[in-house]
This record gives C-alpha cells, sequence and structure tokens, in this order.
C-alpha cells in the first residue's frame, strides 16, 4: 500500500451492495474507507447501527467500525486509496431509458483526485459497453492511459440480498478487464474473498451481469405462464409442478409467485433498451418480463372471478419484494396494493420487516387475506384461529402448504 494510506476506497459504502463488501474486505484485514452521500446511514454505521437487513452483518460491522472501516463523506479522500469501488445506482428513467448520469458525473468528479497507479472497479450494473465509454471519456479528459498509468477493470456483483455475506466467500468473481496488470491487481484483491475468478473483457463482464438475472427471471416467468395456463384451464399448478419435479432430475420448475425487486426486473430492462442501440432485438426477454409483471392483475382478475370484492376488507401479507428482506425496492407486492386502489375495497397491509402492526388485528376483520410475500413468518401463523370463519385465502406462493391459489378457511392445515 505504497503511497496510500488505504488499500481501498467503495464508493456507495451505505447500500445494499456496498455495505457487505465493506465489512467483509475490512474482516478479512484491508483498510476499506466507505464513501457515501448518505449523511444518516454514515451516522447510523459509525454508531453500530446497520441501516438494512443483511445476516451476519451485524458481527462483523461491530467487529471492523473504526479499526478496519471507516466512513467519510470526503470523495476527494480517493487520492488516499489504492483501489477504488464504485458501486452507485443505474436507475431506469421515467422513460424507460437507463440514467447513467449519476456514474459519469462521479467519474468527472473523481478525476481531479485520482493518482498513478490507481485502479478503479465499477461494480455496478452496466449497460454493453458502459465500461468502454468510461475508458474513452477518462483517456480524453485527462493524462491517465488504461493499462499504463491508471487501471480499470467491470466485477458484477451477483450476490442476493440477505445472503451477500456469506456468498462473498462463497461465490467466484467475473473480471473484465482490458489488459494484465489490471486482471492481476484486480485477482489479488478479490481472491482474498474467494479463489475463483474467470477472466474475460469488459463487456462480456457486462453482459453475464445482465445475462444472468435475465436468465433467472425468465425462469420464474416460465413457472408463472405455467401457472397462469394452468389455473385459467381449471388444473392445479402445485400438484402439477410436483408431478414435472418428481424424480426427474431435468426439470426444476420454481414456485410461481411475484419476481422482480431492484435487480432483476431492472436488469432485463437494461438489456432490453439496450438492443436498438445495436439493431438488436428480443422477443424472450421482453415476453419474461411482461409476465412477470402481469402476475399482480391476473390475481386481482382470479379473485374477482371467485368472489365479489366489492366492500370486502383485504389484508395484504407482506409488501418487500422477496421472502425474509426489509426491502421493498419495486416490489410487486406494492403494485397489487395499488390495483385494489381502483376497486371499491378496504385494504390493510402488514409485514414483519416493514411495520409494528400486530398481526391479530389486520387479520381479525379480514374477509379475505393475500399472501404476496412468502416470509417464513407467515409459514408458523395459526391461520385458522386468527381470521373469520369465511375468510377465504389467497396462496400463490403455497405459503400455507395447501396446494391451492385461493381457498376458504376450511382449507387451511392444521397446525401441531
Amino acid at each position: 500500500m505504497k503511497n496510500f494510506n488505504y488499500d481501498v476506497a467503495i464508493i456507495g459504502a451505505c447500500g445494499h451492495v456496498g455495505l457487505p463488501l465493506s465489512l467483509v474486505l475490512a474482516n478479512e484485514g484491508l483498510k476499506v474507507l466507505g464513501l457515501d452521500i448518505n449523511e444518516e446511514s454514515i451516522n447510523k454505521i459509525k454508531k453500530k447501527i446497520m441501516p438494512f437487513l443483511e445476516e451476519g452483518s451485524q458481527e462483523l460491522l461491530n467487529k471492523v467500525i473504526d479499526n478496519t472501516f471507516f466512513l467519510s463523506l470526503d470523495h476527494n479522500k480517493i487520492s488516499e486509496c489504492e483501489n477504488i469501488i464504485i458501486i452507485i445506482g443505474t436507475p431506469i428513467d421515467s422513460d424507460f431509458t437507463v440514467d447513467l448520469s449519476k456514474l459519469i458525473n462521479l467519474i468527472k468528479n473523481l478525476m481531479p483526485n485520482l493518482k498513478e497507479n490507481q485502479l478503479i472497479i465499477l461494480r455496478s450494473t452496466l449497460a454493453p459497453k458502459t465500461t468502454d465509454y468510461i475508458k474513452n471519456f477518462i483517456e480524453n479528459n485527462s493524462n491517465f492511459k488504461i493499462g499504463k498509468n491508471l487501471f480499470l477493470a467491470t466485477v458484477p456483483e451477483r450476490l442476493t440480498q440477505n445472503n451477500s455475506i456469506k456468498e462473498l466467500k462463497e461465490l467466484s468473481n467475473v473480471i473484465g478487464v482490458y489488459d494484465d496488470i489490471s486482471f492481476e491487481k484486480v485477482k489479488n484483491l478479490f481472491t482474498k474473498l474467494h479463489p475463483g475468478v474467470t477472466r474475460v473483457t469488459p463487456l462480456e463482464a457486462e453482459l453475464t451481469k445482465l445475462f444472468n438475472n435475465s436468465y433467472r427471471a425468465a425462469n420464474f416467468a416460465l413457472a408463472n405462464e405455467y401457472f397462469i395456463i394452468a389455473e385459467t384451464l381449471g388444473a392445479n399448478f402445485y400438484k402439477i409442478r410436483e408431478a414435472m419435479n418428481n424424480g426427474y432430475s431435468r426439470s426444476n420448475v420454481p414456485k410461481p409467485g411475484f419476481t422482480k425487486g431492484p435487480c432483476l426486473g431492472k436488469d432485463s430492462w437494461i438489456l432490453l433498451n439496450a438492443m436498438p442501440h445495436f439493431n438488436l432485438s428480443t422477443t424472450m426477454i421482453s415476453a419474461a418480463y411482461k409476465i412477470n409483471e402481469g402476475l399482480p392483475l391476473f390475481l386481482v382478475q382470479k379473485l374477482k372471478e371467485k368472489v365479489n370484492i366489492t366492500n370486502k376488507n383485504i389484508a395484504i401479507l407482506g409488501l418487500t419484494f422477496k421472502k425474509d428482506s426489509d426491502d421493498l425496492r419495486d416490489s410487486l407486492s406494492l403494485k397489487l396494493v395499488n390495483l385494489f386502489k381502483n376497486e371499491f375495497v378496504t385494504i390493510i397491509t402488514h409485514d414483519p420487516f416493514v411495520d409494528n402492526k400486530n398481526i391479530n388485528s389486520v387479520l381479525s376483520d379480514a374477509d379475505i387475506v393475500i399472501l404476496a410475500t412468502n416470509h417464513t413468518y407467515y409459514e408458523n401463523l395459526d391461520f385458522k384461529n386468527l381470521v373469520k370463519e369465511n375468510c377465504l385465502f389467497v396462496d400463490l406462493w403455497d405459503v400455507l402448504k395447501t396446494s391451492l391459489f385461493i381457498f376458504n378457511k376450511d382449507k387451511l392445515l392444521e397446525k401441531k
């Protein structure tokens, strides 16, 4: 770390991606400077308070804060850091284009403080050829030449929320570089976490992340479309899925369920949005996106076919985008709530990771209970003793293990 005070700077260190990486690197003995613009989160973390749920994070935070992990609002301090890992959002605009302005402006602001032989690692999700654009921007607006006196790589994050601490030590990394020196620098850093690395070009690294997530989204979409077909034809998809998977190793169909969140939906859209720029189009990724987006509406329509929902009290259980998470970003459960706003119904919501509502009071007057997110908390509730006699359930995820989509209270299994 000659001429540098820190081994690593992580820009975006208070977020769902940056904070776990900061903690794990700091726990490996590296001196980590966490940079962010969110002063509230910085102050929380300095007080050893995690700003979100992440399994295993609290123990690491208690150990490394102000020991090997330091936080600052001052981005000028990157001149003191040997390696700079950039993790900032690349959101979708209201016109459905990828907003790279924050990333580009960040690079502009960093450039006056860059020093020779530093390594910049892009860990954000990027549209195809974004790294090429950044390389050219740096070289055209400075005396730096990538691979000569400044080094650049793309190392996409491919972790699942709430498992990031564990997966940082379990999953290999894809390293997209232009030159051998950059590769060796990145390899030396990331093999402290896991020995597995795959060298590719920056474009190939960008596409790896986009393909990984669009592939997962397409798999879930296929299960959701199977579910829609089966329900429309009057067949039980849960039994069909069991028949497809049971004793047949070539089939691994996932459960139906809401599929989006801050990665799967967005990354599919980044890929879709990029295709016209290269005179390409994609039908499968587009279809998968539409199927997943349409599932909340299908649920509402099937419920209305089953029962007159006018003036009903509907309890929607689970608001986060995934199981056992506190993250509401891009949650289709929230889309479901909004769909019911067009109906003459009373909606009450509950999520054990988001609010402090008493589940008894939420359920006591409910005519309909919808399990929108498959939290473990709901698996263990004795719903039979918490709801009215004529209560109707909608259980897309089969949380309650009835193998039924819409059913009456009397179909609930007895709790042991």
